[in-house]
């Protein structure tokens, strides 16, 4: 099995796609079960492209041990800033 990526790979053979679609994060998750990557520059890792502005740069955030079952990209300042933004479903998503 490969390991989890936040930012996995993507086909940008016909330019950079805008952001990425997010999954939503229960409310009810406590913060310190939540695992962050980040924060993205103007492209993340894996090609997509997130631009400049808003809150602050892109941050990935999900559960821990549960990667895989959804991520979600939100903008913030700082990684504590990213866990509360994900938490409230403020999904960075698509542009």
């Amino acid at each position: 099995m490969s390991r989890f990526t936040p930012w996995p790979k993507l086909n940008c053979g016909f330019g950079a796609p805008m952001g990425r679609h997010g999954a939503q994060i229960d409310p009810d998750t406590p913060l310190d079960r939540l695992a962050v990557a980040g924060p993205a520059g103007e492209y993340d890792a894996g090609g997509a492209y997130w631009g400049t502005g808003g809150e602050g740069p892109v941050w990935a955030v999900w559960v821990k041990g549960r990667g895989r079952d959804g991520v979600a990209y939100v903008r913030a300042a700082t990684r504590n800033a990213a866990k509360i933004a994900a938490r409230s479903g403020l999904d960075a998503g698509a542009r």
